[in-house]
């Protein structure tokens, strides 16, 4: 028998990445200035990835380089960059198009989306993975039912916003695929 454990430096992080995600989006809220905060998460994403790049980049030596196969240059990592472009890109329309927590939680949802695959596949869940999962999905659904209440606005203008904001939703989702 196995006895799995988890230490306490996953819960630091699971904490610390929680905390995170909850600023972030205040932290675009109060953004005052001539740039919408679209265009900062856009910034801000790309200057991640370049920033990592530059750091993988002094990582890696000739020796290193060497043992990547021409499947891994050519098709993988292109592949990957290419996601995290439709990545930034629809979660910075998404953000334009849909409420703030609609793009946030929808656009974190890659853990769960694993483990509803994981489901679907009929892979055996574990049952933390599971309750965890399931938590995730009722937090999401409580976040897209909560909505903005907008409610003086006539019918066609309304269903305008309706799917304006689904369009942002799915952008969103878009973004956790990726």
């Amino acid at each position: 028998v196995v006895d799995r454990k988890v230490p306490t430096i996953g819960y630091v992080l699971l904490v610390s990445g929680l905390v995170a995600l909850s600023s972030v989006g205040a932290a675009l809220e109060l953004q005052k200035g001539g740039v919408s905060p679209e265009m900062k998460i856009f910034w801000r994403l790309n200057s991640t990835s370049i920033i990592f790049l530059w750091l993988a980049a002094k990582k890696i030596n000739r020796k290193e380089f060497a043992r990547f196969t021409s499947k891994q240059l050519w098709i993988e990592i292109p592949f990957a960059a290419a996601h995290y472009a439709v990545l930034s890109v629809s979660f910075a329309c998404a953000l334009e198009m849909t409420s703030l927590v609609n793009a946030f939680i929808l656009s974190n949802m890659a853990s769960l989306l694993m483990i509803g695959s994981k489901f679907a596949l009929g892979t055996p869940v574990l049952f933390y993975e599971g309750l965890g999962a399931l938590i995730g999905f009722a937090g999401a659904l409580i976040c897209a039912a909560a909505g903005d209440g907008d409610t003086d606005t006539n019918g066609d203008h309304r269903a305008l916003l309706i799917d304006r904001e689904m369009t942002g939703n799915i952008l969103a989702f878009l973004a956790s695929v990726s």
